[in-house]
């Protein structure tokens, strides 16, 4: 069962759509959605983190479609707004929301599913070969998402 939600207890504060500590929102991790996260990515990674998180169950095409959009990242070597890649604040939130999508891998369709988000969120957090050997992860783990469900669908 998917419900979009990350659940922890922690309250923690995270940054809005405005990239600035001027405008900070506060949250909890239980109620946290994939736009929540895709704001603290760049927009590069981030459309596709969204996309991934809201991926519908037994959906081969959906599936399909966003391999082919991590490998169109793979292949720039930075992100349009790499400038957010290095901030401080941000790396620390990212590294909250890998550590929630860990703890509650169970909340999603697969455990393929959570690794290749912690993979894009490794990927909208680096740049070179890191970020290409995230990509290259978060690829595998889609293509192992697909199997799953091809066989699933058998």
């Amino acid at each position: 069962m998917h419900n979009n939600t990350v659940q922890t207890g922690i309250p923690v504060r995270i940054l809005t759509d405005e990239r600035s500590p001027m405008h900070p929102d506060i949250f909890y991790p239980s109620e946290t959605n994939g736009a929540d996260i895709q704001n603290l990515l760049s927009k590069d990674v981030g459309a596709v983190f969204k996309k991934v998180w809201d991926a519908p169950e037994h959906s081969l095409e959906t599936l399909e479609r966003l391999a082919y959009e991590i490998a169109g990242l793979h292949v720039k070597e930075e992100d349009s707004d790499s400038a957010v890649v290095h901030t401080h604040l941000r790396a620390f939130w990212l590294d909250t929301a890998m550590t929630m999508i860990q703890r509650d891998e169970e909340a999603f369709h697969s455990k393929a599913q959570a690794r290749c988000l912690i993979y894009l969120i490794g990927a909208g957090r680096t740049s070179g070969r890191a970020r290409r050997e995230c990509l290259q992860l978060a690829l595998s783990s889609i293509s192992v998402w697909q199997k799953a469900e091809r066989q699933h669908l058998v």
